[in-house]
């Protein structure tokens, strides 16, 4: 075994193990642990087989360019200390992490070299897509709208009612004058959107509280609804307009697109192409 390869099987570990489990290997029970040795061992000798390729030889990796990889991940940490602490619980040092990283980097630009032959998406081809998948680019009705919240306080018993009876005025005096909203929310609301009066932006479906969201879409521009609960408390809830479904023009995302389908070629031809090397 290459006296490299202990180290670079520990950051090949690393990395799935955050991947996987957002945790470090040391931290894993034993059969996941054992799973992600196994990974590290496929993505090793799979990797081995890049480097080997005649595509590797001709890249090279400026040192500059490790450098500044290796100190924007050890930045990261307050002190190099720190660093080296949090290396070495993955059994890892300082330069074998550099020796890995270093390999990373080259695996990457090889692949980033293979993937440059992609033939470029045209307008055209885009355009075709957009139109056989009309329903990824619908936008769902929207509604803008703008709340007064009150807060309660779960360890009073007494303080549900008192706060839903003090909703109720404030919204008596709105609907006998719907211009005092803004005014009550300076005075009242208790969330920090009091100081934007209330506003809480452009809503989609499923983005607030139930009980606000299954009100919100049922109301009218202009209209205040009841005083509903959630977890916070509760809420005045006004729509101030309505945003029916629509589709986004092709010409808003021709671009997105476009990139999209460039990188699902670039990643096939990767793909393809490691697929055809020989053993490592």
């Amino acid at each position: 075994m290459h006296p490299e390869t202990p180290e670079v099987l520990a950051y090949l570990e690393l990395k799935i193990a955050e991947s996987q489990f957002t945790s470090t290997p040391d931290q894993l029970a034993a059969d996941k642990r054992a799973q992600v040795e196994l990974l590290a061992k496929r993505q090793f000798l799979l990797e081995q087989k890049i480097l080997n390729s005649n595509e590797a030889q001709q890249v090279y990796l400026p040192d500059a360019t490790l450098e500044e990889a290796f100190e924007r991940i050890r930045s990261r940490y307050e002190t190099a200390e720190l660093f080296t602490k949090a290396l070495s619980n993955s059994t890892l040092s300082p330069l074998g992490f550099k020796a890995a990283l270093s390999r990373e980097m080259r695996i990457d630009a090889v692949l980033e070299s293979v993937s440059a032959q992609v033939e470029p998406v045209s307008q055209d081809t885009a355009e075709i897509y957009y139109y056989n998948h009309l329903q990824r680019f619908q936008l769902p009705e929207r509604r803008q709208a703008s709340h007064l919240l009150i807060t309660v306080d779960d360890q009073q018993p007494e303080s549900d009612q008192r706060v839903y009876r003090k909703l109720c005025g404030l919204q008596e005096k709105i609907q006998q004058k719907s211009a005092r909203f803004d005014k009550l929310v300076l005075r009242y609301s208790e969330c920090p959107t009091a100081m934007n009066e209330g506003n809480l932006g452009l809503i989609t479906p499923g983005l607030l509280y139930e009980a606000l969201d299954k009100a919100l879409f049922k109301m009218q521009p202009g209209e205040i609804s009841t005083p509903l609960r959630s977890p916070m408390g509760y809420h005045l809830l006004r729509c101030d307009a309505l945003h029916p479904a629509t589709r986004q023009p092709f010409a808003e995302v021709c671009t997105a697109i476009i990139e999209s389908l460039t990188q699902r070629q670039r990643t096939k031809l990767q793909k393809d192409w490691v697929r055809q090397l020989g053993p490592g």
